[in-house]
């Protein structure tokens, strides 16, 4: 599920085909895309600073993390 952690300010936005199992991630200077390792498809965004980034609207309406 997409959750913004307010304390380290990750926002994590899963999409249609995500399964934490299945992915591995590419590093950029503003986070991780996660991919599918078999299919290669996007199926997730990690935004760090993401308060730097993303509107506080957005960042709201994200549920905190469920560890």
């Amino acid at each position: 599920m997409s959750h913004y952690d307010r304390e380290s300010d990750i926002a994590a936005l899963n999409l249609k085909g995500f399964d934490g199992s299945k992915l591995f991630g590419e590093d950029h200077d503003w986070g991780l895309i996660l991919r599918d390792r078999e299919t290669q498809e996007v199926v997730g965004v990690e935004l760090w600073c993401a308060s730097d980034r993303l509107p506080a609207e957005l960042l709201l309406a994200l549920p905190e993390p469920v560890w």
